[in-house]
């Protein structure tokens, strides 16, 4: 795969074609999170729990596959040289990087919350946890990758 115009700007790069929401607010992960805590001792809910748990997880797969997806692909162009990166690419680029390095983070922090938990729904999808907690950091750290490569230090702020 080469780029249509070599040396185009970063701003047409894939990662930017579509604004990328924050998790939190694509994926219930807090109120997820607070559902289970409240009913933690309720059996009679756990049914409801593994659903939601279930549709959390298969969420926040999606959310981080995407990002990988775009981020690989951008630092591929970049290795490639089929972008060069203007004043505006690199606020773009830092906004994306941080962005998606700290919803990595903050997602793998939940995620150890969640399996620190000792509940039946939990222990059941605790492999989709560990899973989807990995992609989570795969995607953190490829942000952070990116960053490095081309000067933008990418941190929680």
């Amino acid at each position: 795969m080469t780029a249509l115009f070599p040396n185009s700007p970063i701003e047409v790069a894939q990662a930017f074609l579509r604004p990328r929401p924050r998790l939190f607010q694509q994926v219930p992960v807090v109120e997820t999170l607070n559902f289970i805590y409240e009913f933690k001792d309720r059996e009679d809910c756990y049914r409801e729990m593994r659903r939601f748990l279930e549709k959390m997880l298969e969420g926040v797969q999606y959310f981080f596959a995407q990002d990988v997806y775009d981020l690989s692909l951008l630092e591929l162009g970049l290795k490639e040289r089929w972008y060069k990166i203007t004043f505006r690419g690199k606020v773009l680029l830092e906004d994306r990087l941080r962005s998606t390095y700290s919803d990595g983070i903050e997602y793998r922090i939940n995620a150890d919350a969640l399996t620190r938990m000792d509940v039946e729904p939990i222990m059941d999808l605790e492999a989709g946890i560990q899973r989807s907690s990995r992609m989570g950091y795969e995607a953190a750290a490829l942000s952070r990758r990116i960053g490095d490569k081309v000067g933008i230090e990418v941190s929680i702020p």
